[in-house]
């Protein structure tokens, strides 16, 4: 058996008192030879100058890592802790050949140092300073590790982490120096290495990362000041577009479905995302992500994306488009012609299709979009007559889609409704945009907005109480209610309708839409005109917020 001697100097690096302390992990030290001249010295002091004495000093190999709460020990002891002098001073002999990392700390302050020993070599440090200690915190992707115990490991260092539920870590007492991190699962007695990554930890700071290491990151950075959507002030839980290119993406570097991308804030937390569509032979791709707040008046911040990873997609709309938040259908239309268009909530109001034809997908605002024939076609939401759907009148609601009219001929073409004597978005025969809700026999509450054609336009209706507004392209157009006359019954019976308007069973004067629709939404909220007039900004052709740099 061997055994490691610690020796403190007391008053000279030339003059030893040898104190037999032996590891206080173990005396079995398993892996060490026997005592030798191979050792290590140092003079450690603090920043004004004078000696840091009684630091603690902890000698690891560089591939030490503490083992998780839980598991079994470890089968060999690979350091040894010792306390500098009153002179700031220490000396370690005895130790096996290798690379080692040095760790000397005290009172919030530490330097590492590092070495690698020869047969019969010591390595003299001289003098070196206590810093300021470093942060690092980051957010690693969990999918696929449900139900496993997630930590990060710092190799050559007493130091390892949980990851929480979130995916997020935080090691907040470091010195300065070039780490390796181990991100492993624990499962039962089984402890699997997912990855390995370096991270420089700066003294004094703290350095947010990504964990495991995508190969590749850019910012996104949203500029929301006068040069860009120019909006004064904060806007929540937005989902923000994020469109890729040839121009700012190299498609090549990621997975062929886009399953590796990853979306982060500044501080590391990721961010849901729902990938809209993903077509890398073309270099095109359009995604949602969600911000929790987008900064009025801002240029500085920004969202960091990732690629380059062998990790699965976590592409969740129901996340980005959250019912809690007050989303309750939202449409993108980006399916093929003919067949379902899946509702990107929770809700799951998927639209079935009538009439559509093949050729029904085209390009649209926003990646693609669905045509319709003014005749016939139209898409129904069964079984939202009754549900979240079913605004009262006085509620709180807003509908929103980009509209592509072919024409405005002095007749009506509905974009959304439910029923016709509930709530719709149509164009009306005096070929304006309009939003209304019908008030019983005392008819219909209306705000309305010149209408144009063969021009992508975005329209957004809103009620709030008694108050009703008409948004055209991110603007207010319309807030004074006029009454259209109504005879009939309040009848809320009917599905949630896109591109047609229904009266009763059997009605053939449906009010088809002709053009395109693209991105439908209605939610259970009153949107402010900051965030009505971002979403605009944001999803237009020539987007105004999203900038990469």
């Amino acid at each position: 058996m061997s055994f490691l001697r610690i020796v403190l100097l007391i008053e000279s690096l030339a003059a030893f008192a040898v104190v037999g302390v032996s590891c206080s992990r173990s005396t079995q030290v398993a892996g060490w030879g026997s005592e030798t001249t191979n050792g290590m010295t140092a003079a450690i002091c603090r920043k004004d100058g004078t000696p840091a004495a009684g630091a603690v000093v902890r000698v690891r190999k560089n591939d030490f890592v503490t083992q998780p709460p839980g598991n079994l020990a470890k089968s060999s002891i690979y350091g040894a802790d010792a306390l500098t002098d009153a002179q700031g001073r220490f000396e370690i002999r005895g130790i096996d050949p290798g690379s080692y990392t040095i760790e000397v700390s005290d009172s919030g302050v530490a330097v590492l140092l590092a070495c690698s020993i020869e047969v019969d070599d010591t390595v003299n440090f001289h003098i070196d300073t206590l810093r300021s200690l470093a942060s690092v915190r980051g957010s690693i992707d969990t999918s696929g590790m449900h139900g496993k115990r997630i930590f990060v490991q710092v190799c050559g260092l007493e130091r390892i982490v949980s990851v929480d539920s979130a995916g997020a870590f935080s090691l907040n007492d470091l010195p300065a120096g070039l780490f390796s991190l181990h991100i492993i699962a624990v499962e039962g007695t089984q402890t699997t290495t997912v990855r390995t990554d370096q991270v420089s930890a700066i003294s004094g700071d703290t350095v947010s990362v990504i964990m495991p290491g995508w190969s590749f990151s850019r910012k996104v950075y949203l500029n929301t000041t006068s040069s860009g959507a120019a909006i004064s002030g904060d806007v929540r839980d937005f989902p923000v577009l994020v469109r890729l290119t040839h121009a700012n993406f190299d498609f090549s570097q990621a997975k062929s479905d886009g399953g590796d991308i990853r979306f982060s804030k500044a501080d590391t937390t990721t961010l849901p995302y729902e990938i809209e569509r993903w077509d890398a032979p073309n270099s095109q791709a359009e995604i949602w992500v969600r911000i929790d707040t987008v900064h009025g008046n801002d240029s500085s911040q920004f969202i960091t994306m990732y690629w380059g990873a062998s990790v699965g997609s976590a592409s969740n709309g129901n996340a980005v488009f959250d019912t809690a938040r007050g989303f309750e259908g939202v449409w993108h239309f980006g399916q093929a012609g003919n067949t379902v268009a899946y509702d990107a909530t929770l809700n799951h109001f998927d639209q079935t299709p009538f009439n559509m034809t093949a050729g029904s997908a085209v390009s649209g605002e926003i990646g693609t979009a669905q045509r319709f024939d003014g005749q016939s076609s139209y898409f129904q939401a069964t079984g939202t007559a009754s549900g979240v759907l079913n605004f009262p009148k006085n509620g709180t609601y807003a509908i929103s889609a980009w509209a592509y009219t072919d024409t405005v001929d002095r007749r009506y073409h509905t974009i959304a409704c439910k029923g016709d004597y509930q709530y719709n978005l149509e164009i009306i025969p005096s070929n304006e945009w309009e939003f209304a809700e019908y008030a019983d026999a005392a008819g219909w509450e209306m705000t309305t907005s010149h209408a144009t054609e063969k021009v992508w336009t975005y329209v957004t209706g809103i009620r709030n109480g008694s108050n009703e507004y008409l948004y055209v392209n991110g603007a207010l157009a319309a807030s004074t209610i006029s009454l259209g006359p109504g005879t009939a019954s309040r009848n809320a019976g009917f599905d949630f309708f896109i591109g047609r308007t229904i009266k009763t069973s059997g009605d053939t004067t449906a009010y088809f839409f002709k053009g395109i629709l693209d991105e439908v939404r209605i939610s259970s909220v009153a949107p402010s005109a900051d965030w009505v007039k971002l979403s605009y900004m944001n999803q237009k052709a020539d987007d105004a917020l999203v900038v990469f740099k």
